[in-house]
């Protein structure tokens, strides 16, 4: 976990470094900036796909505890040791508990989507981004 820490430190930094000095490269020359500018589409990239990645495992957990729920709903129950769905009777206050989780995570699981999709769609921007600054510097150093 440190490692982790360490590395989104060290990202952090170094982009928001070329942020600032990119004013001193003005005059020099625009590879400079331009790649510049790409580690720090870089870094964003980065953040936004360790986003992605919690929030994907966050929709699988909804997935899985709403699938459960909705069993125990229904009076059923997964048996892990045999392999299949058997009956049980549960009491008032189970029932009420496991329709009141069942009920928050049926409507938190629409917000865990939308925070899924502003994720990735702002990554693919990051990375379409980093591309068309490989492109145009692979272009500019050719000519």
């Amino acid at each position: 976990m440190r490692i982790f820490f360490f590395a989104f430190s060290v990202l952090f930094y170094s982009g928001a470094s070329s942020v600032l000095h990119l004013r001193c490269f003005q005059n020099s020359s625009s590879a400079v900036t331009l790649l510049m500018f790409a580690d720090v589409c870089a870094g964003i990239s980065f953040f936004f796909l360790i986003s992605i990645r919690h929030y994907c495992r966050l929709a699988q957990v909804c997935v899985v505890a709403v699938c459960s729920l909705w069993r125990v709903f229904r009076g059923r129950k997964y048996n892990p040791l045999r392999g299949r769905v058997d009956s049980v009777r549960l009491d008032i206050r189970q029932l009420f508990i496991a329709t009141l989780f069942f009920i928050i995570l049926l409507f938190l699981f629409p917000t865990v989507g939308v925070y899924f999709l502003v994720f990735s769609a702002v990554n693919r921007i990051a990375l379409v981004l980093l591309q068309t600054c490989y492109r145009t510097f692979i272009r500019t150093s050719e000519q």
